[in-house]
């Protein structure tokens, strides 16, 4: 989802962009989003992704960003986990 976003603003700068993500499977027993696609649609796509977006589309929720979508994607995407 990273390499879109940097590619679609490489691609056509500036532009609106609106993210809509199909989750297939990843259900837990109660029929809900496991625990990574929750993490993946709240904590990436609405924690950090959503400030690259003008509107994501996924099926946790519909989110129109409140600000003005930042178009200073950074180059790179680096992930370290958390200590436990």
């Amino acid at each position: 989802m990273f390499d879109l976003v940097k590619n679609a603003q490489d691609k056509f700068p500036g532009d609106k962009r609106i993210l809509y993500l199909d989750i297939e499977g990843h259900r837990n027993k109660k029929g809900g989003f496991d625990t990574d696609m929750l993490e993946l649609q709240k904590e990436f796509l609405l924690g950090f992704l959503m400030e690259y977006l003008h509107e994501a589309k996924m099926p946790f929720a519909s989110v129109e960003n409140a600000k003005e979508q930042n178009n200073n994607v950074p180059r790179n995407l680096t992930i370290q986990g958390s200590a436990k």
